[in-house]
């Protein structure tokens, strides 16, 4: 291997791009996957490089290697150790650059496999199970697995109109202002338990003065309206037809 001395010095620049947004969970993967393959000091430097991510690289704004080693109390042999590793598992990928300034590295931090496509790689899964043995390799396996074998008991979960009283007018009126700015999947309108027939909903659409594509823009609109009022499928297209007249 490389001296480290040889290629790294405390004053050579560094600036961190992404591939893509590194959110915790990323994070947490890494620190209880690749943890016992890269070991604690490169899961702290991927960490620490996370925080200084830039959305646009300034050559002349690149930080100093020192501020790492300060960062992370570690020596420049432990620095590039780390590196190696992460570069190893496809954690970061890293450019050499020198200019008037010096010598500096970009560091393209890369999103870790997710908890299952880390076990369906050959190399990953078998550096882990060298790592920790197979009682451990067992259990991480499962780790973030759930057990959700209880579905065909009676659910009881009350909605939120069972729990909390609001002013109709008022939610309908909250719907039209968000405008769904929320995708539908994270929308609570779209976890309750709205009857809403969308072929039959479909099928009076057609045979209406509405648009089909506007419908399908304020779908938790209509949903909050039948939610709260309780009209049916025709009475809901009648109600848009007079909203457009």
């Amino acid at each position: 291997m490389d001296s480290a001395l040889n290629k790294l010095s405390p004053k050579d620049g560094y600036l961190v791009s992404a591939s893509t947004y590194i959110d915790n969970h990323d994070i947490e993967i890494v620190q209880v996957l690749y943890q016992p393959i890269i070991g604690i000091v490169a899961v702290a430097l991927y960490s620490y490089l996370r925080f200084e991510i830039d959305s646009k690289l300034i050559l002349s704004e690149r930080k100093l290697n020192k501020n790492i080693i300060d960062g992370l109390g570690i020596s420049i042999p432990e620095l590039y150790d780390a590196r190696l590793k992460l570069e190893a598992t496809g954690l970061i990928k890293t450019f050499e650059g020198e200019d008037k300034l010096g010598k500096y590295h970009i560091y393209e931090l890369q999103k870790p496999l997710n908890e299952v496509k880390f076990f369906t790689d050959d190399l990953l899964s078998t550096a882990l199970l060298e790592m920790v043995g197979n009682e451990k390799f067992k259990k991480l396996s499962l780790w973030n697995k759930f057990d959700n074998n209880y579905h065909d008991k009676k659910e009881v979960t009350k909605q939120f109109f069972d729990v909390f009283n609001l002013n109709k007018d008022n939610i309908v009126l909250q719907a039209q202002l968000n405008n769904s700015k929320i995708s539908n999947d994270e929308s609570l309108i779209n976890r309750q338990k709205v009857s809403l027939d969308m072929i039959v909903f479909s099928d009076f659409i057609k045979n209406s003065y509405v648009s089909s594509d506007d419908v399908m823009n304020h779908l938790d609109i209509i949903k909050s309206v039948k939610l709260v009022y309780g009209i049916d499928e025709f009475q809901l297209v009648k109600l848009l037809e007079k909203q457009l007249m």
